[in-house]
């Protein structure tokens, strides 16, 4: 069973906060048991290394959203296998770059049912700041002169996380000076 951002199983009435599982960050390192709560403004993660106490806060402001999936496909209850992606924007840095990344969370206490309640908490906290609904849509403007004539570059770079967000895109390519203020106009 795959649930997909906006999409709700027939029961969401789990108010739990706190979650005992695995994570790690997809594509770095090994994976760590953690406990996971959501609160009112960010997901926190926390886990130890050793004799290091670590974090990670994520702000609902950087979590585009959380997908959930499990390998039972035919079943309605989650298996034990279950597991929720979590995928981060973080904030801009100094140059004004920003990195995109995944975090999973597997092995949960409480089976397949805790990973499908931390799925609708992740969701339900990245809905509190996201403007835009699943399914939206926007217009995008690319100049292929601006900067470093780098417009149609930059736009590859980034298409995919607006798909992540769930929002659809139309591009225009401007052709000449003017030509995205006409659009609008």
């Amino acid at each position: 069973m795959k649930l997909l951002w906006g999409q709700s199983p027939k029961s969401d009435k789990n108010d739990d906060s706190e979650w005992r599982c695995r994570f790690f960050r997809v594509g770095v390192g090994q994976s760590h048991r953690c406990e996971a709560k959501v609160g009112s403004d960010m997901l926190h993660v926390v886990w130890r290394a050793g004799l290091i106490k670590r974090e990670r806060m994520f702000h609902a402001r950087n979590i585009l959203r959380a997908d959930f999936d499990d390998d039972e496909k035919d079943s309605g209850a989650p298996s034990a296998n279950a597991q929720v992606t979590v995928h981060i924007l973080t904030a801009p840095d100094g140059n004004g770059e920003s990195e995109y990344k995944q975090y999973k969370l597997f092995q949960f206490e409480g089976g397949g049912a805790a990973a499908r309640a931390l799925f609708l908490a992740t969701n339900r906290l990245a809905a509190t700041v996201n403007s835009l609904p699943p399914g939206g849509r926007c217009l995008v403007f690319v100049n292929p002169i601006s900067g470093t004539r780098s417009g149609p570059k930059r736009w590859k770079q980034v298409e995919a996380l607006f798909a992540l967000a769930g929002v659809q895109c139309d591009v225009l390519v401007t052709t000449h000076h003017g030509h995205a203020f006409q659009v609008v106009s």
